[in-house]
């Protein structure tokens, strides 16, 4: 049996809670804006395509800044990278209650609040979280990640009700402040590493027989240099498969309030609709997550993977449904469980699998390298959305591009293999 430490009270339960807060106040402030977007329409004429292009410039930015972000966790840790995104995401939000152009609202989300939101982002909280434990990592990142969509589920009736209280420009301010105050008390809890605090993952000393048994201790200790993971085949192929669902989140986030006010839902309604999704994604962020934990525990060697398809499956086949098939409210709430749920999936399993491919010891360069692609990619998610309804009356177009998408990242998924290191550098579990 491993031996356990003299501990009480682990602290990496204590750098779940502090990235938790990091992703709740991020995600509600930074991704229900759009719960603002008809009054922008009204008051200044703009389209959903002008609207969906902070979005696009959002999640390209924040590809580049996870290199960024990437590099600072390594060089200055965790904790002041996350701080640092709190005050820039906080101003550029509260920002928004100035613009009165469309390159203001570009500037202040799609540049300035995105910089902070990358910095506090997935690549510092996830990435010191997956570092904090091995036997528990699905669940500890689900539940890490479910931060950010009960943030997105409390922020947007939230939005609704400090709209028609104070009105959108208000409503910025209020979202900026909290930002800033909640992200940066959740980063000052972060702290590297178990081993940097002598401790161990999980607050447990693996043994022996754990670390021959399960690929992902084996490796968790082994050091990649950015060079030798864009040499790997494996690293590409997973960096594909995450791009279908990224796809998915990010066109149906910044579209779905819209969306329901198509099918004459009211403002609450709609509103409610980003909330479905949201809560569809969390369940499935905790459950699978701990569901992957339990596979992993009891099928000694096995991978994530099969579980893992699941997300681009049900993004996928959602997607599609929704190409075809939505013509009342009822409908479209359908759809806002399936690729919810699918991108659920995908949130807490794609960063665990990482670091089952290619250990923590790297990670958050690993995954801020990856995710240089992916958003970049995901980000044309939004634009193709609104532009697909400001040309056809529709989302039917992107819908269907995004499915296909899905099926392409399932199959790169389908082939993913664990990669082979020719020389191993071993800092001991």
């Amino acid at each position: 049996m491993p031996d356990k430490t003299s501990k009480r009270i682990f602290y990496g339960w204590v750098i779940v809670g502090g990235a938790w807060l990091t992703l709740f106040v991020r995600g509600g402030s930074g991704l229900t804006i759009s719960v603002f977007f008809q009054s922008l329409m009204d008051e200044f004429g703009w389209s959903r395509g002008m609207l969906s292009l902070g979005f696009t410039i959002r999640m390209a930015l924040m590809g580049i800044m996870g290199m960024v972000s990437g590099v600072l966790v390594d060089r200055i840790g965790p904790r002041r990278t996350v701080v640092l995104g709190a005050l820039i995401g906080g101003l550029g939000i509260g920002l928004l209650s100035h613009v009165s152009e469309i390159w203001h609202f570009i500037l202040f989300y799609g540049f300035i609040a995105s910089i902070g939101a990358s910095l506090a982002g997935g690549i510092a909280t996830m990435s010191t979280v997956r570092r904090w434990f091995m036997r528990k990592a699905g669940f500890t990142l689900g539940l890490t990640m479910a931060g950010n969509g009960l943030g997105v589920v409390a922020f947007a009736p939230l939005g609704v009700i400090l709209l028609n209280q104070y009105g959108w420009r208000l409503s910025y301010v209020f979202f900026g402040i909290i930002m800033a105050i909640g992200a940066t008390i959740g980063g000052m809890l972060l702290k590297k590493d178990p081993e940097s605090q002598g401790d161990y993952p999980d607050g447990i000393k693996p043994s022996e027989q754990e670390i021959k048994a399960r690929a992902d201790f084996t490796v968790r200790s082994y050091h990649w240099s950015l060079k030798d993971v864009a040499k790997n085949r494996n690293f590409w192929l997973y960096t594909i498969a995450m791009m279908g669902y990224f796809i998915a989140l990010n066109g149906l986030t910044s579209n779905i309030v819209l969306w329901g006010k198509d099918l004459a839902m009211s403002d609450i309604a709609a509103a409610s609709l980003l909330s479905i999704f949201i809560l569809s994604s969390v369940v499935a962020r905790v459950s699978m997550g701990l569901f992957s934990d339990w596979a992993m525990n009891r099928y000694k060697g096995s991978t994530r993977k099969p579980i893992l398809s699941l997300c681009l499956i049900f993004s996928g086949l959602g997607s599609l449904l929704g190409a075809t098939a939505v013509n009342t409210q009822a409908e479209l709430i359908v759809i806002a469980v399936m690729v919810g749920f699918g991108n659920g999936i995908g949130m807490s399993l794609f960063p665990t699998f990482l670091g089952d491919l290619f250990g923590v010891v790297n990670i958050p360069m690993i995954q801020g390298f990856g995710m240089l692609f992916t958003t970049t990619f995901a980000a044309a998610g939004p634009i193709m959305f609104g532009y697909s309804h400001d040309i056809t009356n529709s989302y039917n177009l992107a819908l269907a591009i995004t499915a296909i998408l899905c099926a392409i990242s399932l199959i790169s998924l389908i082939v993913v293999k664990m990669p082979q290191k020719s020389t191993q550098t071993l800092n001991g579990c």
